[in-house]
């Protein structure tokens, strides 16, 4: 899929560019409209691209002083909370905790696919506590954001998963999951 046919929906961009940081200054709201997001004259959905812009502002606007990948985990983590505060995450959220660790991982792809076009998620057991989980977009430029996102999404359910990344490639990522 190339990347003009990829899309992030409105909930996602809200939950990440809007709800993360409710205190947004001015001038990166700003800075989003000259990216393709302008919060004023919402659309229902977005291109690929203004995602990969807007989340670049935000990382450097709201962690400059950390190095782009502890930056990018740091959105992760945040987008994952405000995530769960919008109408949508609170729907998967009432179904999630129901499901066990591996069977939660195994129903990503249609998490992520709640709120974009295009992701891919491949899981396979390599014990009984441990997977590999491979994704055909981290999202950005770093395959951390997605370590953020999922480990601090997990602990909102009471799971405490720890994501390594193995190998990382143009968008593609594989990562080692340990899970209890």
């Amino acid at each position: 899929m190339s990347t003009d046919e990829r899309y992030f929906l409105l909930h996602t961009m809200e939950a990440q560019f809007l709800n993360a940081f409710p205190q947004t200054p001015p001038a990166v709201l700003e800075a989003y409209r000259a990216a393709g997001f302008d919060p004023a004259r919402k659309l229902p959905a977005y291109e690929y691209a203004i995602w990969r812009r807007c989340l670049a502002v935000q990382r450097e606007a709201f962690f400059p002083g950390l190095p782009p990948d502890e930056g990018y985990e740091a959105l992760g983590r945040q987008y994952s909370a405000s995530y769960l505060e919008t109408t949508m995450g609170r729907a998967l959220s009432v179904l999630l905790k129901l499901l066990s660790t591996r069977r939660m991982f195994g129903r990503l792809e249609r998490v992520f696919r709640s709120g974009n076009t295009f992701s891919r998620v491949s899981v396979s057991d390599e014990s009984p506590s441990e997977l590999l989980l491979e994704v055909n977009d981290v999202f950005c430029e770093s395959p951390r954001y997605l370590v953020g996102m999922l480990e601090r999404g997990f602990a909102a359910f009471g799971r405490e998963v720890k994501l390594t990344p193995r190998a990382h490639a143009q968008d593609r990522a594989t990562f080692h999951v340990r899970f209890s």
